[in-house]
C-alpha cells in the first residue's frame, strides 16, 4: 500500500476525484495493483507545474470542487431559463401526448395539457385582469426582480408593454443593464 504525503494527495486531487483509490486500488479481475510507483511518481511530476500555477494564482480547486461548481452553474442555467423556454419544458414529450390521446381519448389529453397552459399562460392571449395583478406585483417589489419577470416582460407584445408603467419599466431595464455588464 503507498502512503501518500498531503502534497502528493492534494496535487492528485486537483486532476481527479479519489487518488487514494487510485493509487491503492486493486483490479479484482488479475489481483494487482493498478498503479506501480513509477507511474505515480511521472504522474506528480506531470500534473505539479499546473497544482503549483493554481495555488500560486489562488484559484486551487480540487477536481471534485470544480465539478461540483459546474454542476451547480449547470443547474442554475436551467432553472433560470427564459420564460418560452419554461413553458415548451413542461409539456409532455409529443410521443407521450400521442400515446395520451391514443389510450385516455381527446378529454384527458386536454387536461393534461391544460395544466401546462394554466402554469405558463400563453403571453399573447394573456388575460388583462391577470396582467394587471402581474404589473402590481412588479411595482410592489423592490429594484431586484427575478430574472423571470425580464424574460416575461421580453416577451410580451408592445402593445401590452406599453401598459406598463414607467417604474417597473424602469426596474427591468436597470436590472439587465447592471447583469449585461457583469462580467461572464
Amino acid at each position: 500500500m503507498i502512503v501518500l504525503t498531503q502534497e502528493e494527495k492534494d496535487i492528485l486531487e486537483h486532476e481527479m476525484i479519489d487518488p487514494e483509490y487510485w493509487v491503492n486500488g486493486e483490479d479484482a479481475t488479475i489481483g494487482k495493483k493498478l498503479v506501480p510507483q513509477a507511474h505515480l511518481e511521472e504522474k506528480l511530476a506531470r500534473l505539479k507545474p499546473q497544482y503549483d500555477a493554481a495555488v500560486l494564482a489562488g484559484s486551487y480547486k480540487t477536481r471534485k470542487q470544480r465539478d461540483d461548481l459546474e454542476a451547480q452553474a449547470e443547474q442554475d442555467r436551467y432553472d433560470n431559463a427564459p420564460y418560452p423556454v419554461k413553458r415548451q419544458r413542461s409539456y409532455p414529450p409529443i410521443g407521450d401526448q400521442l400515446d395520451d390521446i391514443y389510450h385516455n381519448g381527446i378529454d384527458a389529453w386536454k387536461a393534461t395539457i391544460k395544466v401546462t397552459k394554466e402554469q405558463y399562460p400563453n403571453l399573447q392571449q394573456i388575460a388583462p385582469e391577470a396582467l394587471d395583478v402581474w404589473k402590481d406585483e412588479m411595482v410592489a417589489s423592490d429594484a431586484t426582480l427575478p430574472r423571470w419577470a425580464e424574460d416575461l416582460y421580453d416577451a410580451l407584445p408592445l402593445e401590452i408593454r406599453d401598459t406598463i408603467s414607467a417604474v417597473t419599466k424602469n426596474k427591468i431595464v436597470q436590472k439587465k443593464a447592471k447583469r449585461e455588464l457583469r462580467p461572464s
